[in-house]
């Protein structure tokens, strides 16, 4: 889930009253990613480049990185993909919603030998329409 549903879900969302939860999925904070991009530039990619990354970065730390916050310290349940994701936003935000690892598989991972995907199950199948029926 990106951010902006996120941030919106938590905000609106009284998870109390309705026995539901809320969760996201990350795989980086922004102001993190931002100054990545920002320290890898060199006098070779010319200033307008590093003026536009500089802006990006301080629109990210004063705009982007509050509602970020919201999303990760408001969820119930935050999905990863790497611990060293988990470990970024507990630098950043301090402790937040509980954090589970989701391994990333590539969809080749799902398929069964020769290509074939699995048979859907029952219940999805009746779900979906079919062509010739």
């Amino acid at each position: 889930m990106g951010l902006p549903w996120a941030c919106s879900r938590a905000a609106g969302c009284d998870t109390r009253a309705s026995g539901r939860r809320r969760s996201t999925s990350v795989h980086t904070a922004s102001e993190h990613e931002c100054r990545a991009k920002s320290h890898s530039l060199d006098t070779s990619n010319g200033a307008f480049r590093g003026l536009s990354y500089q802006a990006e970065y301080l629109w990210i730390k004063h705009v982007i990185s509050r509602y970020e916050r919201v999303a990760y310290t408001e969820s119930d349940l935050v999905l990863v993909n790497y611990d060293s994701v988990r470990r970024i936003f507990l630098e950043q935000y301090g402790r937040g919603a509980e954090a589970r690892t989701v391994p990333y598989a590539a969809e080749l991972a799902f398929l069964r030998e020769g290509g074939r995907q699995p048979p859907e199950p029952e219940h999805i199948a009746a779900l979906q329409p079919r062509s010739g029926r």
